[in-house]
């Protein structure tokens, strides 16, 4: 049915989705009144705090007589990254709390110097010490985002439950083309050019929103993520009007929606913590992109989608190993471009300058006594670039019906110029899974096994001299602190944008490195397994499909993520898209 069918027989009971919104709007709106207020004053001990010894000195103040009648709760972390041990004193009495920090720290002073920040937990914004005897209420921006998350939830499980209603009463007149009837349905509602022009622009953007220079400059990462959000949307809206879906695949995209509305909204509701604006702009456009990947497959141009994605890919790699070649490495040319990032170990801001906004230098690389400047491309550092080309590898490779060798090589050569060990790996599973599925009955027999052999050769070779460097390490370790610090809370995680916890887990060797190297331990750090499932759920999917090449693809996506910190990029979720697009259109349409 199309969208114009679908509206026209849910008539008003659209309003009863509307009511059911409003009410659990509202209905979050009073809890959110009703939850009481508690502030946490922070206590941090730097340098040489020994744990041990502030756990008794906390003790001794804990059972003093001026605070053993107190409402107040002490927690004590030891950051060894940071090297320092905070004291948390959380309690429904502000002035309590900072006494009880204060007086903990003013007894360990001889330890390290201490410092005490304020800020207000429950349903309101942080508050600083200045204005926490006027913030007596709680704040409305908080209410009012309680109230959106708890009426988004009522209009997605709502909009579900009438569509299925309206798919059952219309299944005996369910005769509709489904994706294989292309050829008879309705012309497209925009011209082939103004399409070409839509795709190019959606894979711009999934580019520029992937760490790139500039698109890590705010507000142009969010705006351009805002943008492709309308792009999909408008798009969806336009083509559904005159292109038939089957009722079933319509109800299971529903169903795929309220799984992820769910659990983004319970993770932030519990944790009171929402995540950012581009956090929020990934989760509309993970919503959508399976719908919209299945109209453009319904209508006959989903390849060019993927076309367009590698195309732009291709032509950032050429000219970027071009202007590498003349620029950092023979300096034939000089640099003309400067743009600030603040994306640097230290977290300040430094001026980062390029070559014709194609190629900026960012990153150093010493081998043979000899250093060279890695080839970043328009990206923040050359692990994202080499990132950004593995997936244009990826979708060339198995979602393409036929790779095209030059683009495939200059991938690899750009690659290589990266000096990512993670993008080599990366290139090197998909080549050996591209190999393995091209291989027909007679030679997998041989072939299989000198793949493996390959395979397991160089790729111990290249883990080897991976983990044995300091980058290596941290890689590691950042593995042992994810699942150490998600043991703690499995099912809920600790909220979106709060690392503490992890980086209490962190070793002291990094020496101030908090920065996170993958995907993974991020996801269920932050929302344990209930925003794991959503992830959970897209990976399994490549599972389902008998095409080979979309089983591939998705082991070649599963390692990106163990591989690289990119869990909520446009671009991560529109390939995630892609298996659940594929089994859903398997399964009901």
């Amino acid at each position: 049915m199309t969208l114009v069918e679908l509206v026209r027989r849910l008539g008003a009971r659209l309003l009863i989705a509307v009511a059911v919104a409003v009410a659990c709007a509202l209905g979050g709106f009073v809890v959110a009144s009703s939850m009481p207020v508690r502030y946490k004053a922070e206590a941090s001990l730097t340098a040489g705090a020994d744990l041990a010894e502030v756990e008794d000195i906390v003790r001794e103040v804990e059972q003093s007589e001026e605070f053993a009648d107190g409402d107040v709760e002490l927690t004590l972390n030891k950051n060894a990254v940071r090297k320092r041990v905070l004291i948390w004193a959380t309690g429904p009495d502000a002035d309590e709390c900072v006494r009880l920090a204060n007086a903990v720290a003013t007894e360990a002073y001889s330890l390290a110097h201490k410092t005490v920040v304020v800020s207000k937990q429950g349903p309101a914004k942080n508050a600083s010490t200045a204005d926490l005897a006027e913030t007596a209420g709680l704040s409305s921006p908080k209410k009012m985002w309680y109230a959106a998350m708890c009426g988004l939830m009522g209009l997605v499980i709502s909009l579900f439950v009438l569509v299925l209603c309206a798919v059952r009463e219309a299944s005996r007149e369910d005769a509709l083309p489904g994706a294989d009837a292309a050829g008879s349905l309705p012309p497209s509602p925009l011209p082939q050019s103004a399409e070409t022009v839509l795709f190019y622009a959606l894979a711009a953007g999934m580019a520029f929103t992937s760490h790139s220079l500039m698109g890590f400059v705010a507000p142009y990462g969010s705006l351009c993520s805002l943008l492709m959000l309308a792009v999909v949307g408008a798009s969806v809206v336009v083509y559904w009007r005159v292109t038939p879906l089957r009722g079933r695949f319509v109800v299971a995209w529903l169903a795929w929606c309220v799984l992820l509305s769910f659990s983004y909204v319970v993770v932030a509701l519990f944790h009171n913590k929402f995540g950012s604006h581009g956090m929020r702009l990934f989760l509309g456009l993970w919503a959508l992109l399976p719908l919209y990947l299945h109209v453009l497959r319904v209508r006959g141009c989903l390849e060019r989608l993927f076309a367009a994605y590698v195309n732009v890919m291709a032509f950032l790699a050429l000219a970027s190993l071009i202007l590498w070649v003349l620029g950092p490495l023979t300096r034939i040319l000089r640099g003309n471009v400067r743009v600030p990032t603040t994306w640097t170990d230290s977290g300040g801001q430094l001026d980062r300058w390029g070559y014709f906004g194609l190629l900026f230098v960012t990153q150093t690389y010493e081998m043979a006594g000899v250093t060279f400047v890695r080839n970043s491309g328009i990206f923040t550092e050359a692990p994202m670039y080499s990132f950004s080309l593995c997936c244009a590898a990826i979708v060339e490779l198995f979602l393409n019906k036929r790779a095209r060798p030059a683009i495939v090589v200059l991938f690899l050569v750009t690659v290589l110029s990266t000096v990512s060990s993670s993008g080599v790996i990366l290139m090197f599973i998909a080549l050996v899974l591209f190999a393995a599925e091209r291989a027909n009955k007679r030679s997998v027999y041989i072939v299989l096994p000198v793949l493996a052999g390959i395979a397991v050769i160089a790729g111990g070779v290249i883990l080897y001299r991976k983990l044995s460097s300091p980058s290596g390490n941290i890689r590691l370790d950042d593995y042992r602190a994810g699942i150490m610090a998600w043991l703690e809370r499995p099912i809920i995680g600790h909220g979106f944008d709060n690392l503490t916890r992890y980086e209490v887990y962190m070793s002291s060797f990094r020496s101030g490195n908090v920065g996170l190297s993958n995907s993974v331990s991020l996801i269920i750090t932050s929302g344990g397994l209930t925003f794991a499932l959503p992830y959970i759920v897209s990976l399994a999917c490549f599972a389902v499909p008998l095409d080979k090449r979309i089983t591939s693809f998705g082991i070649c996506l599963f390692a990106l993520l163990l591989l690289a910190i990119v869990p909520m990029l446009p671009v991560v979720a529109l390939l995630l898209s892609v298996g659940l697009e594929h089994m859903l259109n398997e399964k009901f349409s």
